[in-house]
């Protein structure tokens, strides 16, 4: 096992960088993937405390030609291509017991549409029931 093996196809350079800034109270980054062994991507996000025990933070990515696979109606699967985008939007309050609530909204670009999961659900389902009809193995 080689370390990040899970990260993508090795022998790429995978240059990145991210800025750090503080302004007012708010802590800001940026941060920038080159591609590599994935698509190029930037991203930001911030935290700002409103009130000592009251935050809003926040967080934004643009992801350049992701390769994503699709499942059509008949179950044949062709990777698709495109740009994507995801955020979050939150809010964390600590109570005086020092109990923390956290509410966040999320929207994962890369994932699929109301239009694509009902065909990743048939196929699913269809591997599923391709599986349990099969002949057990002999032990």
């Amino acid at each position: 096992m080689t370390v990040n093996s899970d990260f993508g196809s090795s022998g790429h350079l995978n240059p990145a960088a991210k800025l750090y800034l503080l302004y007012r109270d708010t802590d800001i980054d940026f941060a920038w993937q080159g591609k590599g062994s994935r698509p190029a991507r930037f991203g930001m996000d911030f935290s700002a405390n409103i009130v000592s025990n009251f935050e809003i933070h926040g967080e934004w990515a643009r992801i350049w030609q992701l390769t994503k696979p699709v499942t059509n109606s008949a179950g044949v699967v062709k990777n698709q291509v495109g740009n994507v985008t995801s955020y979050m939007l939150g809010l964390r309050y600590l109570t005086a017991s020092d109990t923390t609530y956290i509410a966040e909204y999320y929207r994962n670009g890369a994932g699929y549409s109301d239009q694509e999961f009902p065909a990743v659900l048939s196929a699913r389902q269809h591997g599923f029931h391709a599986v349990l009809s099969r002949p057990a193995a002999p032990r």
